[in-house]
């Protein structure tokens, strides 16, 4: 199995330390580090569901994220998957 490179981990490092040293957020340096565990957490979720690798998930999660880290990371957009068969389907973009 190829190991799927932690792009989209990193970047959420990156962001996360970017809004820690620019004072930005209501949230302490410490929320936001849970909250950093909360999307680790989550996404080792979708990757047990799925059959997906972790990264996989947070690599596209990254990708589509087009606003705040804050904001597009929470519960109504990542909800927590309760059913035990889950089907994966490749989306294509209109272009």
């Amino acid at each position: 199995m190829v190991k799927v490179k932690p792009i989209g981990r990193e970047k959420l490092k990156r962001t996360i330390q970017e809004t820690i040293d620019s004072k930005r957020s209501f949230s302490t340096e410490e929320q936001l580090w849970q909250k950093f565990n909360w999307i680790i957490e989550r996404a080792e979720h979708y990757a047990q569901k799925t059959g997906l690798d972790t990264d996989e998930i947070l690599n596209a999660w990254e990708e589509q994220r087009n606003y705040s880290w804050e904001n597009f990371y929470q519960e109504a957009n990542q909800p927590e998957i309760k059913a035990d068969n889950v089907k994966v389907f490749n989306t294509l973009e209109a272009g």
